[in-house]
């Protein structure tokens, strides 16, 4: 490879969710968001 090479790669053709690679992340994170807004939301009464 030299400085200016351009390199190609092809994505993945997979899109199965499996247990291994299901997004777990992505779940806690909006469920702790939607319990912080509602905190909040409960908190100062809006």
């Amino acid at each position: 490879m030299w400085t200016n090479d351009v390199i190609y790669v092809e994505p993945l053709k997979r899109k199965k969710w499996g247990i291994q690679n299901f997004p777990f992340s992505l779940i806690m994170s909006t469920l702790s968001t939607t319990i912080l807004i509602v905190s909040y939301l409960n908190f100062y009464r809006l």
